[in-house]
């Protein structure tokens, strides 16, 4: 439990995550946790769709970023950003 403490610390103390992240997590926090990963898997896979569907022309590149947590060395943030080409783009390759 230490571990989920100090992550969760972690990422809601940080000013780089977003109000609706932040905001999420405290919601969660009110919820039995088993419901609440159902809804985030469920949140997660559709979002996913989302960014396909906007992506039918070109793929999606992923790029894994560790951010480096002042005073936690051992401890970076680790986030997947996904680059998702413009509509210009994929008209000009279509």
């Amino acid at each position: 439990m230490n571990q989920f403490r100090d992550r969760y610390m972690d990422v809601s103390g940080n000013p780089a995550t977003s109000y609706w992240l932040a905001r999420a997590l405290a919601d969660l926090m009110k919820r039995d946790p088993v419901d609440a990963l159902h809804d985030c898997e469920t949140l997660v896979d559709l979002m996913k769709m989302r960014v396909e569907a906007a992506c039918t022309v070109t793929p999606i590149k992923a790029h894994d970023v560790e951010i480096p947590v002042e005073g936690q060395p051992d401890k970076p943030i680790r986030l997947r950003l996904y680059q998702i080409p413009n509509a210009e783009d994929n008209n000009e390759r279509g």
